[in-house]
Parts: structure tokens; sequence; C-alpha cells
């Protein structure tokens, strides 16, 4: 224990007593059936040798396998992402009556394994205040200045001055830097929940349901300063 907090194994979390916030798999569902329909549809076509569309042309077999080849990539990886969120290690947090428990591991990093050290508990009394900061990224898509937007939502936890982040602080970049217990893993998805910010915030990036607003009420009903 530091400051109030500790650092547990996914096992030692006492989940039939808590209100679990698992991220969301419906996006990932939806693009799961939207893709999978797509490289179906194109097999088909491929399979035929192409479809003709009336006065609109015609879909040239090589074309339907070339376009099911490249949207099966995509499928393949969606499927993928949408397993881990299915799993039991796609929750987000767990909120109890003494404080809420925070995965640090991505649900994408989640072969890495479920035995080490991998979850923070904060018990409500070491936080401060707590409230929901937005954030948009805009990015360039195209030669012609055309950008990409982005939005993410963030649940902030100022921690009071006496917690000592230290230790929370060292697991955070094992993570990061993919060396979890101090093993080097092969493979590393660059998505990390959470992180430590100046002046004692702990920021969580929100993909979860229920959605930020849930979380905040929860707070403000164990006496958290919004």
């Amino acid at each position: 224990m530091f400051g109030g907090l500790r650092l547990l194994t996914p096992g030692e979390v006492p989940f039939d007593r808590l209100q679990v916030f698992r991220y969301s798999p419906q996006s990932r569902i939806l693009a799961t059936l939207i893709s999978g329909a797509v490289v179906l549809g194109c097999i088909w076509i491929g399979w035929r040798g192409g479809v003709t569309l009336g006065k609109e042309g015609a879909i040239p077999g090589f074309i339907a396998w070339w376009v099911a080849f490249w949207i099966g990539i995509y499928f393949a990886f969606i499927a993928v992402d949408l397993r881990k969120i299915l799993q039991s290690q796609g929750w987000l947090a767990a909120a109890g009556e003494d404080g809420i428990f925070l995965k640090l591991r991505s649900y994408l990093n989640a072969h890495w394994g479920s035995d080490d050290v991998q979850v923070v508990f904060v018990p409500y009394r070491a936080i401060a205040g707590a409230g929901v900061h937005a954030r948009t990224w805009f990015t360039r898509s195209d030669r012609e200045g055309g950008s990409r937007e982005e939005r993410h939502a963030f649940v902030e936890l100022r921690l009071g001055e006496q917690v000592d982040t230290a230790e929370l602080a060292k697991r955070l970049a094992e993570e990061r830097d993919g060396r979890p217990s101090g093993i080097k893993q092969k493979s590393r998805w660059g998505h990390f929940p959470v992180s430590i910010e100046p002046e004692n915030v702990l920021r969580i990036e929100w993909r979860a349901r229920p959605g930020t607003d849930a979380f905040i009420e929860m707070l403000r009903g164990h006496g958290i300063a919004i």
C-alpha cells in the first residue's frame, strides 16, 4: 500500500460485490458485421467470376477478390478486438463501497497475461476531486487539406497531496515500455487507458459503459467533489 493506493492482480478484485464498467463492444460488433458482410459478398462475386450491374457496369471477379482480401484483413483485426472486449479482461473500472479499482492494462494487451499486477485500488478518501475532460484531435487525412476528427473523453481524479503515486507511476511506465513485471513482450498495442498527470491527477481514457455521467454520479454519491 502506498498513500492509500494498492496494486493488485485481476484475481484479487471482488467483482461479485462491485459495479463494473466494461469496454463497450457496440462499435466493434457493427464494424464486424458490416466488414464480414462485405467480405462474403465479394467472395461470392469473385466465385461467380464477376457480376453485371445493368446499365451501371460490372464488377470483375479479380476486383472482388482484391477487395475481399484487404477488407478481410480489417475484419480479422476487428474480430480479434471484439473477442478481447468480450473476454473477462475487457473491463476498465469497478466501483465498491470503499473505493474504485482501475485496470491499468488495456484489453488489447490482454495476451500479456492476467496473473501479474495490473490493477490499482483507489480509496474514495484518497480522491480530492473529479471531473470529465473532453479532447478533440484533428489530423490530416488527405493532400487537399482535409482532416479527420477524433474525440475522446477522460475522467480525471485529483488525488490528495498526501497520496504517493511513485509506485503506480513505475508500474504504468513498465506497461508503456512493454515490460510488465520486467518481462519484455513481443507484441504491444499502443493503448494505455490510465496515466498519471501533473498535480497528482489520475487520468482515465473512458471508452466504457456505463458512460462518464454514470461514473461521475457514482463518485458524487460517495462524497467526491465534482
